[in-house]
C-alpha cells in the first residue's frame, strides 16, 4: 500500500522459457472521476493477448488466450471492487488463485 492507502502495489517475477520477466501493478480510487483505475506495467516481453467483456453494467471478465486464466473484476458497492484470478480446471471449475478487495476509506 502507498500514499495513505490509496493504492495498492502488485510486484512479481516469473521465469519463462528460461528468461526473467517482471511485472507491476497499480490499483487505486481516482476521486475526480470516482472510478477505479488499473495500471500494469509488464517487462517480459511476452505479456498476452486477453478477450475481456463486460458481462453486466459492474463485471468486466477477462480470459489471457496463452494461458486460459480468468481475471473478473466485480464492482460490490460504490466503495468496493473485487479481483479474482482463476485458473479454468475442466472437472473441478475453476480453482481460485488470487483475490484482492480493493475498498475505499
Amino acid at each position: 500500500k502507498a500514499l495513505d492507502d490509496n493504492y495498492v502495489f502488485f510486484d512479481y517475477v516469473s521465469l519463462i522459457n528460461g528468461e526473467t520477466g517482471q511485472a507491476h501493478g497499480v490499483f487505486g480510487w481516482d476521486d475526480k472521476a470516482e472510478i477505479y483505475r488499473y495500471w500494469w506495467f509488464e517487462s517480459s516481453g511476452n505479456y498476452s493477448t486477453a478477450d475481456c467483456e463486460f458481462t453486466d453494467d459492474n463485471t468486466l471478465y477477462m480470459i489471457w488466450r496463452d494461458s486460459h486464466l480468468i481475471q473478473t473484476f466485480t464492482k460490490i458497492n460504490p466503495d468496493k471492487v473485487e479481483l479474482k484470478m482463476e485458473n479454468p480446471k475442466s472437472e473441478d471449475g475453476n480453482e481460485l488463485i488470487m483475490k484482492v478487495i480493493f475498498t475505499r476509506k
